[in-house]
């Protein structure tokens, strides 16, 4: 399922299907937190710096801008 660009996870199937640079929306103790990392395709889970992080309920690719002509 899609929200405003989010993507929300329900089952494996809603997982990434590549490595990318992502922001990713994660319960905690029954608080949500906003942060970004990335997605190990490898691994199969979402790292922030070094730390893993589990229960990612939501996540949204960044799209890297294009280099510039001149």
């Amino acid at each position: 399922m899609k929200n405003n660009g989010w993507i929300k996870i329900e089952s494996k199937k809603d997982l990434p299907k590549e490595e990318l640079d992502c922001h990713f929306v994660f319960k905690k103790n029954d608080i949500k937190y906003q942060t970004f990392g990335l997605w190990d395709n490898k691994l199969k889970c979402f790292y922030s710096g070094a730390l893993r992080i589990n229960y990612v309920t939501h996540y949204q690719k960044i799209i890297k801008p294009s280099p510039p002509i001149y």
